[in-house]
């Protein structure tokens, strides 16, 4: 089965870079650059480490298995970045992730950006359970004051009258932001002392036998389980998988 190479593409997008430029640059067809992120390929280990010199970075951290024996090539990590900040993490990254979503996408904290809603939205439309976990003025905190949940309430109320999308208020205090499409997941967690816009950002990627990911799923179940509901929505069929 074809895998993803998030790590390609955010590198990609980092640097302004189309599979047309790219392709361009490293003197091979734009189908080809468009089969090693959409499939995963790797190229030929010449080929990779003039890519990876036009992208600022090395081979392996765009392809994990660069330099490995071919039954070596499963990746083993559901690491798939670390971003200094939520402003840091491409936006054509963060979009697309939703976009690639067929089942589920979960939301949490204080989190918007353009487009979303209309994203969501559509993604609800084509089926796809569509679960929110705002901040509770309740719980305001100084990161997420009172003024600051009620615009997010007022930024996600058009969602309102769609049957696959659920909007709850968290009841406790919420500092991490989460979102998640499928398998793949943006995590921006606390760091004590630092202001949230500094706060770092994690992208991961559910591999069978791996944890981490499945971690911060329950994490959610439990938050959202927990949560007031806004709408009332059918009963979502997404399941946490161990």
């Amino acid at each position: 089965m074809a895998v993803r190479n998030d790590r390609l593409y955010a590198a990609l997008t980092a640097a302004g870079e189309s599979y047309n430029t790219l392709a361009e640059k490293a003197q091979v067809d734009p189908k080809t650059v468009q089969r090693w992120v959409q499939n995963g390929r790797v190229p030929h280990p010449r080929i990779a480490v003039a890519v990876a010199r036009l992208l600022h970075t090395q081979p392996n951290n765009l392809w994990p298995s660069f330099g490995q024996p071919k039954a070596e090539v499963a990746p083993t990590s559901e690491l798939v970045g670390f971003y200094a900040g939520l402003t840091e993490v491409p936006a054509m990254l963060l979009s697309g992730l939703l976009e690639a979503a067929t089942v589920g996408i979960d939301v949490q904290g204080d989190f918007a950006q353009p487009g979303l809603v209309d994203l969501l939205a559509d993604r609800a439309d084509s089926g796809v359970a569509v679960r929110v976990v705002l901040p509770s003025r309740q719980y305001a905190t100084r990161q997420t004051p009172a003024s600051r949940v009620e615009w997010l309430e007022r930024f996600y109320a058009p969602l309102l009258g769609y049957a696959n999308v659920t909007l709850a208020r968290a009841a406790c205090p919420l500092s991490t932001v989460l979102v998640r499409g499928d398998d793949d997941m943006m995590v921006r967690s606390a760091l004590e002392g630092c202001p949230a816009p500094a706060w770092p950002v994690m992208h991961a990627r559910r591999l069978p036998g791996g944890g981490l990911v499945t971690a911060y799923r329950l994490a959610f179940e439990c938050l959202f389980d927990q949560a007031d509901l806004v709408q009332a929505a059918p009963a979502s069929t997404l399941r946490v998988v161990a």
